[in-house]
C-alpha cells in the first residue's frame, strides 16, 4: 500500500539505477497522480523487462507509461489488469504493438 506518495519517492531513489530488470506493484492504491514520476525514472532503465502494476487504480495516465516502455530495448510484459484504464490509451497501447520489438505479453484486462 505505498500509493503514491510512496512510488514518488521510489522512483526518485531508484532513478539512478540502471540494473533494475523487473518491478511488481501490485495493488499499491497507485493512480494518475504518480504516473509522470514513475515515467521518468523508467528512462534509463535499458534492462527493465517487466512491470506489475495490477489492481491500482490507473485511469489515463497509463499512456505515459506505453510511451516510455516501448523504446526499451529488453521490455517484455507489462501488466495493468484490474485497473481503471480508460479508451483514451488506445492510441498508446497501438504504438506500444506496433513499435516494440521485444513486447511478449500485454495485460489490459
Amino acid at each position: 500500500m505505498i500509493g503514491n506518495f510512496g512510488l514518488i519517492g521510489l522512483s526518485k531513489a531508484m532513478f539512478a539505477n540502471e540494473s533494475l530488470e523487473e518491478l511488481y506493484l501490485y495493488n499499491n492504491e497507485i493512480d494518475d497522480d504518480a504516473m509522470e514520476k514513475f515515467s521518468e525514472m523508467l528512462s534509463n532503465k535499458k534492462r527493465l523487462r517487466i512491470i506489475g502494476l495490477e489492481c491500482n487504480k490507473i485511469r489515463t495516465r497509463a499512456d505515459i507509461i506505453l510511451d516510455k516502455v516501448k523504446v526499451l530495448p529488453h521490455f517484455e510484459r507489462l501488466y495493468l489488469s484490474q485497473n481503471s484504464l480508460q479508451s483514451t490509451i488506445g492510441e498508446a497501447v497501438y504504438e506500444l504493438l506496433t513499435r516494440s520489438r521485444s513486447l511478449k505479453e500485454l495485460r489490459l484486462s
